[in-house]
């Protein structure tokens, strides 16, 4: 090779993978930045505007490129071993999704926005995606909307705070200071009804007490979103994974009842759950004994959806989705270790 093209390659080479990686870069940038955007002028893709279906669901790792945290997914290090699992689990969730025909619908641990598109593009339904991207390095999880009526409105808040909060239950000398990493906040107006919708993912372990300090601090966070946020005139929906505990199947008591005191109980909001009979209440599975059976006593509710009174009043089912698909510990065949949480309201 002549040495004045070796010294070209040598120069270009690099230069082009350079501007390779920025053009990703820049594209996904873009992705979520499209994802965040509210419309000018928000529609409402509803079919029958008197009524409203309401959905939670942690899909539980929605992830087939590998994630940006520090867990790639799919990979061993999570639910999903290999890309055709995590193709297949994708496939089972929006099957799900089809099934449930929400209006909105608030997803937990989602990849990105890219792994939207596909949902959408299936379910042909009227739904528009929407992500705000979380400051969840370790995971690298989000949460995403779904939905036929656009937000006029969505946020993310990075505000933090010191733990122990004041009047803290939980026991331990355990220190610091947290963000809620993962919750987005959409303002909605309904008709003649403005509604703002708090999305949370509160962190993980309710039964690890050095986490209960840190739990209580997010639902501070909380607090302080619903009073920067809701309307006095207006509606307001908190709900998501708060892995803790508001009565459940079991009885589960919460390490500490601060978290729904500041977010339930000072808000006077109501939890629909509390609708259900008792043996219906619960929304997660975790398979302590690895037996790959569902024994009762690893069932329990930890995901929530609370709503202010006067949409209370207007709920006219509440329904966990037990029958939408069954438990299982095969990577080839689970869908979620999650049920989703369906809320109909008649304007």
């Amino acid at each position: 090779m002549a040495p004045v093209l070796r010294l070209l390659l040598l120069i270009v080479v690099p230069v082009g993978l350079y501007v390779l990686l920025l053009s990703r870069s820049s594209k996904e940038q873009e992705a979520y930045h499209q994802c965040s955007l509210t419309p000018k002028n928000p529609e409402d893709r509803r079919l029958n505007k008197t009524t409203l279906r309401l959905v939670h669901w942690n899909v539980e790792w929605l992830f087939t490129q590998g994630g940006r945290g520090s867990v790639r997914c799919p990979g061993h290090m999570c639910t999903w071993p290999d890309r055709q699992a995590g193709l297949g689990h994708l496939d089972r969730v929006t099957d799900v999704l089809k099934k449930i025909d929400g209006d909105i619908v608030s997803l937990v641990e989602v990849e990105d926005c890219a792994v939207l598109g596909p949902i959408v593009d299936r379910l042909k339904s009227g739904y528009q995606p929407y992500l705000t991207k979380s400051r969840d390095t370790a995971l690298g999880q989000h949460l995403a909307l779904l939905t036929r009526i656009d937000p006029h409105r969505l946020l993310f808040d990075d505000s933090s705070v010191f733990y122990p909060i004041e009047g803290s239950k939980c026991l331990g000398k355990y220190k610091g200071s947290t963000s809620l990493s993962k919750h987005f906040v959409a303002h909605f107006q309904i008709g003649n009804r403005p509604i703002t919708l708090i999305a949370v993912h509160l962190i993980a372990r309710p039964r690890d007490r050095s986490r209960c300090g840190k739990r209580e601090a997010q639902a501070m966070i909380v607090d302080n979103l619903i009073k920067e946020h809701s309307r006095i005139d207006g509606s307001l929906i908190v709900m998501g994974d708060f892995n803790d505990h508001d009565g459940d199947l079991n009885g589960t008591e919460p390490l500490s009842p601060l978290v729904f005191d500041l977010i339930k109980r000072k808000h006077n909001l109501t939890n629909v759950a509390s609708l259900l009979p008792p043996i219906d209440r619960y929304t997660n599975w975790w398979d302590r004994n690895k037996n790959c059976r569902v024994d009762r006593n690893e069932l329990t509710m930890i995901d929530h959806v609370l709503v202010s009174a006067d949409l209370s009043d207007l709920i006219v089912n509440v329904k966990i989705g037990h029958d939408l698909f069954k438990a299982s510990c095969d990577t080839y065949k689970r869908t979620s270790d999650h049920w989703p949480i369906i809320v109909d309201l008649k304007f």
